[in-house]
C-alpha cells in the first residue's frame, strides 16, 4: 500500500516536472514550434490519461474549494457533471466525523507538501457512505508560493484496478518523454549546425532512442541522391516511413526499421505515437532543405531590389534588424547631401535621425515587426553637415520563407515644404478658432452653394441641436422661409453685383432672421454678413455673426403695444376732459387705470437689458433714460437729463444721427446699424438703435432702443482681416496641390516602368511555357509546366491588382459603358472557375431570377472583375461546401450580384476591416492562403466608381456572403441582328511567303514570338532606326512593335512608318500597362495593341486578324492545304 501511495506521489511530481518541461519548451525560439506542437499533444494526451483515471481527482484552491476535477470524479460520486462538483468545497465531500482531521492534513501539506495514504469515509449524495484512501500535494507558481492542492481519493474497492491504470500510464508517460527529447534533440542539432550533412547524421542517432524497442530500431535517411544509415541499419519486413516533401514535391525519405519481429498490437508492430513523430521529423528536415532553396531566391531578389532602388523617386533604404544599412539609392544620397553610398552603408539608420526622435523610431521598429508596416510617420532627420529636416518615412518588414523577419525596407519623402505651409495655415486656423470659440454670439460660415462649413460652439446655446446635428442641417432647415428667402435676395444680389466690372466696395448686410430650435420653437436673431473672396475677388461664400434678439424683439414689441395703448388712452382722455364734471368718478377710475400702466410702463422701462433714452421730438434734448444706458454710457439719470443727443454723439456724425432717428419715427426704417456713441470717459462704443415716436403727457417725442454692439464690431473687423489672411493661404494651398499632382504623375510613371520590367520577363516565360507544353513531356515534366503557368498567372494578378489600385486611388479609373449580355458575362466568368471548383470537389452554382433583364448598359471589364474577385476568394477560402453566385434584379434599375460560400467564416470584430489595403484576416491565413490583400479593396473603389455599394455579411466557421448592389442602364432595342466579330480561331499553317517583322530588343522575347510565329517567315529589329530600315529593304506583311526600345521607341518610328503607309498593320506590345497607353498607340498610328506578358493564343489570333486577304485566303483554302 505504502509503495502504491509513493508511486502516486512521484506521479503527481512527474506530472509537476512535465509540465514545466512543457512550459520551458513553449518558450523556445520559433524554430521550435514544430516542438510545440508535440508538447500541446503530448500536454493534451497526458490530460487525458488523466481524464480517464479511474480515481477521483480534484484541484482545490488554498480554502479547500474545488477549481478543477477529472472526468472521473463526478461519475464516481454519483453526480451527474462536473458543474456539480467545481465550486462545492471539498469538505462537503468528507463525513462529518473526519473533516477536522482532513482540515489538520491539509495544514499538514501547507508545511510538508503532500500527505499520502490517510483513510477517511466519504459521502455519496443520499448521505451513504464510503471508506476511501486520500493523497495530496501542494502546488506552487514559479516562485515558489503555494497555489492550490491536488487530492486523489481512491475507493479502496477498486485499487487493483486502479494499479493496473497506474502501470500503463507511467509506461505512456516514458515513452512520450523519449519523443519530447529526441524532438528536442533535433532542434539542438539545427541550432549548432549550419551542414545539412552534419545534422542528418545528428538526427540518426537520435531517432533508435526515441523508438519503443531502441536495442533493436535502426534508420535510413534518403535526401535526392545521398544516403545516410544508422551503425546497425539493416533492412527488414517491420518497417514505417515518411517522404520529405518540399513545395508539394519528393525530395527524400526517411526510414526506420525493426531488426527482429514484434508482436502486433491493433496499431501495428509501431506506435501510432511512433509514425506522428517520424512525421515530424521529416518536416524538420523538410523545412531546412527548402530553406537553401530560398536563400538562392533571395539573391536574385536583391538583385530585382538593386533595379528599383535605382529607378525610385524617393530615398529607400534597406537595413538589418538592428538598423545598420546595408543598401541604399542614389535619391537617398541627395536626401542627407552625401555623394557617394560608402558614406552611408554600414552606418545605422538611427544616425541619421535627430535624437529626440529615437525612442519613437526604436518603437515604431518594433511595431514594424509586429505588424509587417508602417506608414507615413514623420521624424526630423540629419543632413551631412549636421542640419535638421523633416521628412515622412514608411517602412516594411522582409521576411524569409518561414516567416522570419529578415531586415526592413523604408521609403523617406522630404516635407519640408508642407510643414512649413501647413505650420502657417495651423496657426492662422488656431488664431480664427480660439476667436470663434470663445465669443458668445454664433460665428459661421458657408460656401457657394450656402451649405455650412464651419459654426460656433455657442450655436448649441440657441438652437439646442449639438454641432454635428447642426453641420447635417441645410440653411433651409435652419430658418423660416421668409428669412431663407432674406438671405437668398442678398445673395443673389451679390451674385449679381460680383458680375459687374468696377464692383464698389464690399457690402455687409445685417438681417434679422428668425431661426427653427431643436425643440419645435423659434428665435430672432440678428446677423451681420460678409462675403468671402479668393485672392482673385471672387466671391467663395458668406461668413456672418449671429446674436440672439429673442428677448429685445419681445420688448420691442411690448414696447410698442405700451406705447399704442398709451396714445389711445391720452387721446381719449382729451376727448373725456370736457366730460369730466359729468362723469368725475368715470374720470378718476380712468386716471387710476391710467397710473397702473404708466407703472407697468415704468417697470418694464427700468428693467429692460437694452439702454432707453428718450428724448423732446424738437429740442432733441432727454427726458428719460433707464439703467441700461447710464450703464452703457457711463452717466447717471440725472446727468443724462441735462444732456441732448448732440452730447452723447460725434460732430461728424451727429446729422446722420438725426436723419436716421427721423426716418424710423416716419417708419421708413426699422433699425440703424453701428451708430457711433460717446461715453463719459471720452471712449467710443457703437450700438445698434431702434427709433420710434412715441407721445407722452400730451408732448411727442422721439424713443431710442440702444444695444451695444462694439464687441461684435472688434470680431468683425478680426473676421474680416482672417478672410484676407485665408485667401492668401488659399493661393498657397494651389502652389502645394500642383506639387502633390507633379508626385502623383511620377509615381504613376514609377509604376509603368516597374510592370514593364515584370511583364517583359513574365511574357518570355508563359510564351516558352505555352510551346514547352504543346511539345513531347512526360506527366511530370506537364505538372511542371503548369506550375510555371499558375505562378506565372499568380504574379500578374499580384501586378494587376497593385496597376488598378493606383489608377483608381490617382483618379484615372473611368467608367467605358456600353450594352452588354449579363448572363452570358455571368457565365463567363463563372465558368473560368469551375475547374478550379471541381479540383477543390466544390459545388460552383449560378442562380438567375426569371425578370433578369437581357442586356443591360454598364461597363463590362469592371464589372466582370468585381465579380472574379469575389468569386476568387470564396474558392480560396472554401475547403468544402460549394459556392453560389446569385443575381437579383432590384427597384429603380438596380441589380444586386450576390457571392456566397461555405468557407472559414469571418469574425465580427474582424469584418469591419476586410476592406481595408493588405489586411487578411490573421497571420494564419495570411500563409496559409495566397494573395496581397488588395483584391476586396479594389471591389470596393471599383463600387464606388459604379456608383453601387458592397456589403459583406459572415460568421467564423459558417461562410460568408459578399453583395455588390450596382445601378445600371436599359439597352436600347436592337433592329438589327449585329454580326460576329469573335470567329472561332482555327490554327493553320500559313505559307512562307507571308512575312512578320518582329521589333524586339529582349532576346528571350523574340524567341518566344519567333517560335509560336514558325509558320511565317519572320525578321528581326532591335530598335526603331532598324525598323525603317527594315522596312525601306523589303516589303512586310505585319509589323509586331515594342514601344519601349532604345535609340528610337516603337511610338516615334510608328508615326514614321505612317508618313509614307498608312495601310500595313502594325501591332503595339507593351509592357506598362498603364491608363492611356492604348490611346498612345492608336493615337500615333498603331493599328491595334497587346500588353505584356501576351497570352500565346492572344497573339496568334491578333496576328491572323490582321493578315492581308491572300494569307486568309490561302488560310481558308480546301482540306488537304497543309492545314493542322
Amino acid at each position: 500500500m505504502r509503495d502504491e501511495q509513493k508511486t502516486k506521489i512521484e506521479l503527481i511530481g512527474q506530472l509537476k516536472a512535465l509540465r514545466q518541461r512543457v512550459a520551458q519548451l513553449e518558450a523556445s525560439e520559433a524554430e521550435q514550434k514544430r516542438i510545440q506542437e508535440r508538447l500541446r499533444e503530448s500536454k493534451k494526451r497526458i490530460e487525458n490519461i488523466l481524464n480517464f483515471y479511474p480515481d477521483i481527482i480534484v484541484v482545490t484552491d488554498l480554502s479547500g474549494k474545488i477549481v478543477e476535477c477529472n472526468r472521473a470524479a463526478p461519475h464516481l460520486l454519483r453526480l451527474s457533471t462536473t458543474g456539480e462538483l467545481v465550486g462545492k468545497s471539498a469538505f462537503d465531500l468528507i463525513s462529518p466525523e473526519d473533516r477536522e482531521k482532513v482540515r489538520a492534513e491539509m495544514r499538514k501539506i501547507l508545511s510538508q507538501g503532500y500527505i499520502e495514504g490517510a483513510e477517511y469515509t466519504l459521502l455519496w449524495p443520499d448521505g451513504s457512505k464510503f471508506p476511501a484512501e486520500v493523497s495530496g500535494t501542494l502546488i506552487r507558481d514559479f516562485l515558489g508560493n503555494p497555489t492550490s492542492f491536488i487530492l486523489i481519493m481512491k475507493d479502496l474497492a477498486r485499487q487493483k484496478k486502479a494499479e493496473q491504470t497506474l502501470r500503463k500510464s507511467m509506461h505512456e508517460l516514458g515513452e512520450r518523454v523519449k519523443e519530447l527529447n529526441c524532438l528536442y534533440g533535433i532542434a539542438q542539432l539545427t541550432d549548432r549546425h549550419d551542414g545539412l550533412e552534419e545534422l542528418l547524421e545528428g538526427t540518426l542517432e537520435l531517432i533508435p532512442p526515441a523508438w519503443q524497442y531502441p536495442g533493436i530500431t535502426c534508420a535510413r535517411i534518403t535526401l535526392e541522391d545521398q544516403i545516410f544509415k544508422t551503425s546497425n541499419f539493416r533492412e527488414t519486413a517491420w518497417k514505417q516511413s515518411s517522404d520529405i516533401v518540399v513545395q508539394d514535391k519528393k525530395v527524400g525519405t526517411v526510414e526506420v526499421f525493426y531488426l527482429e519481429e514484434k508482436p502486433k498490437s491493433h496499431e501495428g508492430p509501431f506506435l501510432k505515437e511512433e509514425s506522428s513523430l517520424l512525421d515530424a521529423i521529416t518536416e524538420r528536415l523538410a523545412r531546412i532543405v527548402e530553406l537553401k532553396g530560398t536563400e538562392r531566391a533571395l539573391r536574385e531578389s536583391r538583385e530585382k531590389l538593386q533595379n528599383v532602388l535605382a529607378s525610385s523617386p524617393d530615398a529607400i533604404t534597406v537595413s538589418d534588424l538592428k538598423g545598420n544599412i546595408i543598401e541604399c539609392n542614389q535619391a537617398t544620397l541627395d536626401l542627407h547631401g552625401f555623394s557617394s553610398k560608402d558614406e552611408i552603408i554600414g552606418k545605422n539608420a538611427f544616425d541619421f535621425i535627430a535624437p529626440k526622435d529615437h525612442k519613437r523610431a526604436l518603437e515604431n521598429m518594433k511595431k514594424t515587426i509586429k505588424e509587417d508596416s508602417v506608414k507615413d510617420v514623420e521624424y526630423t532627420f540629419l543632413n551631412k553637415d549636421g542640419s535638421e529636416f523633416p521628412a515622412e518615412l514608411s517602412a516594411s518588414i522582409i521576411r524569409d520563407s518561414a516567416g522570419r523577419p529578415t531586415s526592413f525596407v523604408a521609403i523617406t519623402k522630404d516635407i519640408t515644404e508642407r510643414r512649413r505651409a501647413e505650420k502657417v495655415l495651423q496657426d492662422s486656423e488656431r488664431r480664427y478658432r480660439l476667436l470663434a470659440d470663445n465669443v458668445t454670439d454664433v460665428i459661421w460660415t458657408t460656401d457657394m452653394n450656402l451649405n455650412l462649413t464651419y459654426i460656433s460652439p455657442s450655436v448649441t446655446h440657441l438652437m439646442g441641436y449639438s454641432l454635428e446635428e447642426v453641420m447635417a442641417l441645410r440653411l433651409a432647415e435652419i430658418l423660416v422661409p421668409d428669412s431663407f428667402l432674406s438671405v437668398m435676395k442678398v445673395f443673389e444680389e451679390e451674385r449679381s453685383a460680383g458680375s459687374k466690372k468696377g464692383r464698389g466696395p464690399r457690402r455687409r448686410p445685417t438681417l434679422e432672421l428668425e431661426v427653427n430650435c431643436k425643440d419645435g420653437s423659434t428665435v430672432w436673431t440678428e446677423t451681420k454678413m460678409t462675403y468671402l473672396r479668393d485672392a482673385y475677388g471672387k466671391t467663395m461664400g458668406i461668413s456672418g455673426v449671429t446674436r440672439d434678439i429673442t428677448l429685445r424683439k419681445k420688448m420691442e414689441k411690448r414696447l410698442v403695444e405700451y406705447t399704442r395703448k398709451l396714445t389711445a388712452r391720452n387721446r381719449q382722455l382729451r376727448v373725456e376732459t370736457g366730460r369730466a364734471r359729468r362723469a368725475e368718478e368715470a374720470s378718476k377710475r380712468e386716471q387710476e387705470k391710467l397710473r397702473e400702466s404708466q407703472q407697468r410702463y415704468r417697470a418694464l422701462f427700468e428693467g429692460a437689458a437694452e439702454g432707453i433714452l428718450v428724448a423732446d421730438i424738437e429740442t432733441k434734448q432727454f427726458k428719460y433714460a433707464n439703467p441700461a444706458i447710464c450703464q452703457m454710457l457711463g452717466y447717471n439719470e440725472e446727468e443724462l437729463k441735462r444732456m441732448g443727443m448732440r452730447n452723447i454723439h460725434p460732430k461728424e456724425d451727429l446729422d446722420y444721427v438725426i436723419s436716421e432717428f427721423e426716418a424710423q419715427s416716419r417708419g421708413e426704417k426699422t433699425l440703424s446699424p453701428s451708430i457711433p456713441c460717446l461715453r463719459k470717459d471720452g471712449t467710443t462704443i457703437y450700438a445698434d438703435i431702434n427709433a420710434a415716436k412715441v407721445s407722452m403727457d400730451g408732448r411727442e417725442y422721439n424713443l431710442g432702443l440702444f444695444k451695444d454692439i462694439t464687441r461684435r464690431r472688434q470680431a468683425e473687423k478680426k473676421m474680416e482681416e482672417y478672410a484676407e489672411e485665408l485667401a492668401e493661404k488659399n493661393e498657397e494651398l494651389k502652389v502645394e496641390t500642383e506639387k502633390a499632382k507633379e508626385a502623383d504623375r511620377l509615381k504613376s510613371e514609377f509604376l509603368a516602368s516597374v510592370s514593364h520590367e515584370i511583364r517583359t520577363p513574365l511574357s518570355t516565360i508563359k510564351g516558352a511555357t505555352y510551346l514547352l507544353n504543346k511539345s513531347s513531356l512526360s506527366e511530370e515534366q506537364r505538372r511542371f509546366c503548369s506550375m510555371i503557368r499558375d505562378s506565372g498567372e499568380h504574379l500578374l494578378r499580384i501586378i494587376n491588382d497593385i496597376l488598378d489600385l493606383a489608377r483608381i486611388e490617382a483618379g484615372q479609373a473611368r467608367l467605358e459603358e456600353k450594352e452588354l449580355p449579363l448572363k452570358e458575362l455571368v457565365e463567363k466568368t463563372v465558368f473560368g472557375f469551375e475547374l478550379r471548383a471541381k479540383r477543390k470537389g466544390l459545388e460552383l452554382n449560378t442562380i438567375y431570377p426569371s425578370d433578369l433583364p437581357l442586356e443591360i448598359r454598364a461597363d463590362e471589364g469592371k464589372l466582370s472583375q468585381v465579380l472574379t474577385n469575389l468569386v476568387d476568394n470564396a474558392l480560396k477560402f472554401t475547403q468544402q461546401g460549394k459556392v453560389e453566385v446569385k443575381l437579383e434584379k432590384l427597384a429603380d434599375l438596380n441589380i444586386r450580384l450576390q457571392v456566397k460560400d461555405t468557407g472559414i467564416g469571418i469574425s465580427e470584430q474582424k469584418l469591419s476591416r476586410i476592406f481595408e489595403k493588405f489586411y487578411q484576416v490573421d497571420g494564419t491565413s495570411r500563409r496559409k492562403y495566397e494573395g496581397t490583400g488588395l483584391g476586396l479593396t479594389i471591389v470596393r473603389e471599383l463600387a464606388k466608381l459604379m456608383a453601387g455599394k458592397i456589403e459583406a455579411r459572415s460568421r467564423l466557421g459558417k461562410g460568408s456572403t459578399f453583395s455588390f448592389t450596382f445601378p445600371y442602364s436599359a439597352a436600347k432595342q436592337r433592329m438589327v441582328q449585329a454580326e460576329d466579330q469573335a470567329k472561332p480561331k482555327t490554327k493553320q499553317q500559313l505559307r512562307k511567303e507571308i512575312n512578320i517583322l518582329i521589333a524586339e530588343d529582349d532576346d528571350s522575347g523574340y524567341y518566344i514570338m519567333e517560335s509560336l510565329l514558325d509558320d511565317y517567315t519572320t525578321s528581326r529589329a532591335v530598335d526603331g532606326r532598324e525598323v525603317l530600315e527594315k522596312i525601306r529593304e523589303k516589303d512586310y506583311d505585319l509589323v509586331l512593335m515594342d514601344i519601349q526600345m532604345p535609340e528610337m521607341d516603337g511610338l516615334k518610328a510608328t508615326r514614321k512608318i505612317r508618313e509614307k503607309d498608312s495601310t500595313l498593320p502594325i501591332i503595339a506590345l507593351t509592357a506598362k500597362a498603364m491608363k492611356g497607353d492604348r490611346e498612345s498607340c492608336l493615337e500615333a498610328g498603331c493599328s491595334d495593341y497587346l500588353s505584356k506578358p501576351i497570352e500565346p493564343e492572344e497573339l496568334i489570333a491578333k496576328v491572323s486578324q490582321y493578315l492581308p486577304r491572300k494569307a486568309r485566303q490561302k488560310e481558308n483554302s480546301p482540306p488537304g492545304s497543309n492545314s493542322q
